[in-house]
């Protein structure tokens, strides 16, 4: 569905309203690397456009969770977003393919198997009206709680944190006899420190700027899937730019979200090893505990077929895992 177009509204402001402010919402905490990623990009921005461009940034969840961000951005409140692969599947279903769980063990067969999808992704953002301006991986998600998680049994003893108004996550989890407790991420810390909740799946440096660690103080060695994320613009303002000058602003975001994907990894690398110094328990697992993940989800993971993720994508994607699997093989 298209959303509501203000551009005409805007472009009758134009150029009178100089300069163009871009209200642009995220969850990314104040301080974070990703908020400064979107600092550096208002003071290119500026600077590319004279200051007639400037991004005016909420960071932190200040207005409210990421199904508060796209429907305020529906409403024409905000003008753009960074979100993850959760908010971004209120937009299109089709980014929880890349998300779901043990798609790839490593960044190559991740991003080979992105590579391949990104287009289709990015022609369904457009399709609704929004403009893809930067990628950038968030990390790998990991397993945080309160004692230790080995093996999926483990799991199922917990009470799992799922994002408020995620039905389809909450029928995904009830199928595998997971105990989910549906809340916004903005109560995460609430639901850790009364009980609540006493497990979340998410990257490290994400525990880290949260301080969630200092409860859910155990982290699974175990890559259990890949966030990735995304910064978007609604399209009705986006050409409101000069065409000469969004093929620069986009360069900027480009080179900017390369540089994020590089650091993702090095940042959940050196967040790991600070939350250790305060007091973190890394829970290494043996293969056979690894093993015993695969032989539980891959049987079932046509699950998220139709469910979490439309069938066009999850078909495609199953078929370039396959497809990468085999290259593999032959490299060995």
């Amino acid at each position: 569905m298209l959303w509501p177009c203000i551009g005409f509204i805007l472009l009758a402001m134009q150029p009178a309203q100089r300069p163009l402010v871009i209200k642009l919402g995220t969850l990314a905490p104040a301080g974070s690397p990703w908020h400064k990623a979107l600092e550096d990009l208002d003071a290119e921005w500026r600077e590319i456009s004279g200051g007639d461009i400037r991004l005016r940034i909420y960071p932190g969840g200040v207005l409210g969770d990421e199904n508060d961000l796209v429907r305020k951005m529906r409403l024409t409140q905000i003008q753009a977003v960074a979100l993850s692969a959760k908010g971004l599947s209120e937009i299109d279903p089709g980014i929880w393919g890349l998300s779901q769980p043990m798609l790839a063990d490593n960044i190559e067969d991740f991003n080979w198997i992105r590579s391949r999808v990104k287009p289709e992704l990015e022609r369904r953002y457009q399709d609704a009206g929004l403009q893809i301006l930067l990628w950038a991986d968030v990390g790998w998600v990991r397993w945080f709680s309160t004692s230790p998680i080995r093996t999926p049994d483990d799991l199922k003893e917990h009470r799992i944190f799922t994002w408020a108004g995620s039905s389809h996550l909450e029928y995904l989890f009830k199928t595998y006899d997971l105990r989910a407790v549906s809340l916004s991420v903005l109560d995460v810390t609430f639901g850790l420190e009364t009980g609540l909740i006493d497990a979340i799946a998410l990257v490290p440096l994400t525990a880290a700027s949260a301080q969630w660690f200092g409860i859910a103080n155990y982290m699974t060695k175990f890559r259990w899937s890949l966030l990735t994320g995304a910064l978007l613009i609604r399209t009705d303002v986006w050409n409101l730019i000069p065409p000469d000058q969004q093929v620069k602003l986009l360069e900027s975001a480009h080179a900017i979200g390369e540089r994020l994907q590089k650091q993702a990894f090095e940042m959940d690398a050196e967040a790991i090893r600070i939350m250790e110094e305060y007091g973190l328990q890394v829970v290494e697992i043996t293969p056979e505990e690894r093993l015993s993940w695969a032989e539980w989800f891959e049987p079932t993971r046509l699950v998220l077929r139709g469910t979490l993720v439309d069938t066009t994508m999850f078909d495609r994607i199953k078929e370039l895992r396959r497809e990468r699997s085999k290259l593999d093989s032959l490299k060995e």
